[in-house]
């Protein structure tokens, strides 16, 4: 009895964590560069939009400047299956490794810096 009342919770764990996610939209900064022009310079960012659907993510990669905010550079869009295992997501491909999951946060083991990890937000 008591197997079935955990294996229940598990199942009922991992099925709300989908629907959690589901058309839910994070989004994290993964790299930033100087651009020098005549009169200075400006900043430009490099972006990544996940964004959950059932049975797939789409991934979004695109840049941002400080000359130009509202314009996006480079986009590039690829759609990956992705699972969960408890607390973890994990995407096909996905470059920046397994994602680990709290609610308005997903955050990886990858460095974007010597003292930070990377962080998607939630939208």
């Amino acid at each position: 009895m008591m197997k079935k009342i955990v294996f229940s919770f598990v199942i009922f764990c991992v099925v709300s964590c989908k629907k959690n996610l589901d058309k839910t939209l994070y989004e994290a900064r993964v790299g930033s560069s100087c651009a020098k022009t005549s009169s200075g310079g400006y900043m430009i960012y490099d972006s990544c939009r996940l964004i959950f659907n059932p049975n797939k993510v789409k991934i979004q990669y695109y840049q941002t400047d400080t000359d130009n905010p509202q314009i996006m550079r480079e986009n590039k869009i690829e759609y990956h299956k992705y699972t969960f295992d408890g607390n973890i997501i994990d995407i096909d491909n996905f470059q920046y490794g397994k994602l680990f999951y709290k609610k308005d946060l997903l955050f990886t083991l990858y460095r974007i810096e010597s003292t930070d990890t990377l962080k998607f937000i939630k939208k």
